[in-house]
């Protein structure tokens, strides 16, 4: 809650310079650059949340980035009143200005509890991949519906208790100016304003500041910095880094390792865990990019302070919170170019939910590419085009002059060749009959292995991604 100091009025008028208390920088990226990235943000971390809560992609990574991705939505709803307090039509309206000026603290300290909830959860994102790469077998358990729990709810509670001192920092005095056509709040830290100074500069407060509320928001301060930007970032930072470095050592392995049917399991495994690892390598670096230079401006204000006057200092604090908002804005396009399985998923429940989108060129084309990354060709699924044809023994059907492909993989020919001379049918026809029983065998298990792919062949794309998906649910924790 704010502590207002009573409202105040004078019959000065502002300049619009000092009344919109703003850079030029922070109003060209409020009015035009974060509408943008709100519309992005909101489309992207809702695709990311739509597609992480899916049964298929249940794992403990992805349930940390589905929750990482609905603090960013959060985030960026609750960055829409500061947005729009910077633009001309709303800077004249004072009822509007009256109410975000009497929330502004309070909007303040729920920004800052989201980005400290979602700061915590990149870093026990990170610190889960770099124990799937210590300990191999771990991403096989998923974890209880409890544990998952009581884990999102301590990082919530956690963070709240130490972001919770934003609602209690500051004292704002309410002016109107120029005979009540202007407003204007001012507001002063608890913790650090020693000259308990009024507005116009004078220093006959009203009332006086507790020494519980001061000590309390300056060790508060002190816990925010260590506990929310400095040991979570560097944390992130030295797991990135050793993530980088088991990842070339990796790299230095398959190069030595031989390709033999023995090998080729485990090099399919190092491949897939590579992949995975370089996607929470991008979704670290992004964040270490994006957090570090707003954690520098916080330190320098804690420690140096930053003057009105120094419009400069503004200057940069409006380029890092940018970078933040950015950071919130590009986790979707992170997944979908670090990820092949995420845009096989996000394809595959895209055209399930819209199936008209699939009969499009468009879609036809996305599922004929996701198709092929499922099934092989014909010739390696082993489909005989002419379901007959292993039925010519005893049905009398027409026969087919071609080589027949098995399910089983071996090509099946007739011992004699047919020829169309009298003699050599004969011929056959003796070579037939001894290994009747032998095709007649063969012929009920290529029956029941046809019809299992026909069936699979006629089952939608989406829904046998889902199929494959399932039945692999146990293997796929270690998938982003």
């Amino acid at each position: 809650m704010i502590f207002f100091d009573g409202v105040f009025y004078s019959d000065k008028c502002l300049s619009a310079r000092a009344l919109h208390e703003s850079s030029y920088l922070e109003t060209i990226m409020y009015t035009y650059i974060f509408p943008l990235q709100f519309a992005f943000g909101i489309i992207g971390n809702s695709l990311n949340l739509w597609i992480f809560v899916s049964d298929s992609l249940r794992n403990r990574a992805n349930d940390l980035l589905a929750a990482v991705s609905l603090c960013d939505l959060i985030f960026l709803i609750l960055m829409v009143p500061i947005s729009l307090s910077h633009f001309e039509s709303m800077k004249d309206m004072i009822t509007f200005r009256y109410y975000y000026y009497y929330y502004k603290s309070e909007l303040s300290a729920l920004v800052n509890w989201i980005s400290a909830a979602a700061i915590w959860l990149i870093f026990f994102v990170t610190a889960e991949r770099y124990l799937v790469i210590k300990s191999p077998l771990r991403p096989k358990v998923y974890w209880w519906n409890r544990k998952r729990s009581t884990l999102l709810l301590a990082i919530f509670i956690s963070t709240f208790l130490i972001t919770s001192y934003h609602h209690f920092e500051y004292d704002c005095q309410m002016v109107y100016f120029c005979n009540g056509t202007q407003i204007r709040s001012f507001c002063y830290s608890a913790g650090f304003n020693t000259g308990n100074k009024n507005w116009d500069g004078s220093t006959n407060r009203t009332w006086e500041i507790s020494s519980f509320r001061k000590y309390y928001i300056i060790y508060s301060t002190a816990c925010n910095v260590l506990f929310v930007v400095l040991v979570p970032i560097i944390a992130v930072v030295v797991l990135t880094v050793l993530l980088i470095k088991n990842l070339d050592r990796e790299e230095e392995i398959l190069q030595h390792v031989d390709e033999t049917c023995c090998h080729r399991l485990s090099i399919s495994h190092h491949r897939q865990k590579r992949k995975v690892t370089i996607t929470v390598i991008a979704i670290a670096s992004c964040f270490a990019f994006t957090q570090g230079p707003s954690a520098v401006m916080y330190f320098w204000e804690m420690f140096i302070g930053l003057p009105e006057q120094r419009r400069f200092i503004h200057t940069l604090m409006s380029i890092t919170t940018g970078l933040v908002i950015t950071g919130k804005t590009t986790n979707f396009i992170l997944f979908c170019l670090s990820s092949a399985h995420f845009r096989r998923k996000f394809v595959a429940i895209f055209f399930r939910k819209f199936p008209s989108l699939g009969q499009s060129t468009i879609g036809r084309r996305m599922t004929s590419r996701r198709a092929s990354e499922f099934f092989p060709p014909k010739g390696e699924l082993h489909i005989s085009k002419d379901h007959e044809f292993h039925d010519h023994s005893t049905s009398g059907s027409k026969h087919s002059s071609f080589p027949r492909t098995s399910s089983s993989g071996f090509l099946h020919r007739p011992s004699i060749l047919r020829s169309t001379s009298v003699e050599s049918s004969k011929s056959n026809k003796s070579h037939r009959s001894n290994s009747e029983g032998s095709t007649k065998r063969v012929n009920s298990n290529l029956r029941t292995i046809n019809k299992e792919n026909k069936n699979l062949l006629k089952t939608p794309l989406p829904m046998v991604v889902e199929v494959i998906n399932e039945n692999r649910k146990t293997d796929t924790c270690d998938e982003i």
